[in-house]
């Protein structure tokens, strides 16, 4: 075959109208997530038709999926008020809910273990959300002057780190709120940020 010629295919996948802006792919159950600029989220396993999880009313933010892959963490907007759902990839089922936030949210990360998730939003704060707890899932919430860009937890699930449009990456111990350190260098937006053991 000559180096120029196009590779085949492995499928095609249609529903969305309009732009896809995030996917996710859990290799267990061979489902895959994707989210679009028409509000709306479609779990995918071919050859069967796509599961259509319930429309927003406003496109997509963000979308991550959980360390073990089962579930996916949606950002988006629920009666009108910025939302974060969980959804079981497994079978399109919107497991909780996640309400606080009063502007859109930018960015979500679960924690190594899955059992905790920090979002940032552009109210200019970043939270801490036990998903444990469906009563009372938010445990900490730390202000910001800027819009929160990116967020992430530390292994120990101890510490959040954050990230606003000053580009300092800000670390606060989630037990009471207290910024412990700021670590500076980049000199631009920081828009994602990953924890692997003891590093950023």
């Amino acid at each position: 075959k000559g180096a120029d010629e196009a590779k085949p295919q492995a499928a095609e996948l249609f529903g969305h109208d309009g732009v896809v802006t995030e996917v996710v792919f859990d290799a267990e159950s061979q489902a895959l997530v994707s989210a679009g600029a028409d509000g709306t989220i479609r779990v995918w396993q071919p050859p069967k038709p796509p599961e259509l999880i319930e429309s927003r009313s406003g496109a997509t933010t963000t979308l991550v999926s959980s360390p073990d892959g089962k579930l996916a963490a949606i950002a988006g907007v629920h009666q009108e008020r910025p939302a974060v759902f969980l959804v079981d990839i497994a079978t399109a089922e919107t497991i909780q809910i996640l309400l606080g936030h009063e502007a859109a949210i930018n960015s979500v990360s679960f924690h190594a273990e899955g059992k905790l998730l920090a979002t940032g939003g552009s109210d200019n704060t970043a939270r801490v959300w036990n998903l444990a707890d469906p009563k009372f899932p938010e445990v900490q919430k730390v202000a910001h002057e800027s819009s929160v860009s990116a967020v992430a937890i530390s292994s120990d699930g101890t510490q959040l780190y954050s990230a606003c449009a000053d580009n300092v990456i800000r670390c606060w111990n989630i037990a009471d709120g207290s910024e412990v350190r700021m670590l500076s260098g980049h000199g631009g937006a920081v828009v994602r940020m990953a924890v692997r053991g003891a590093t950023l």
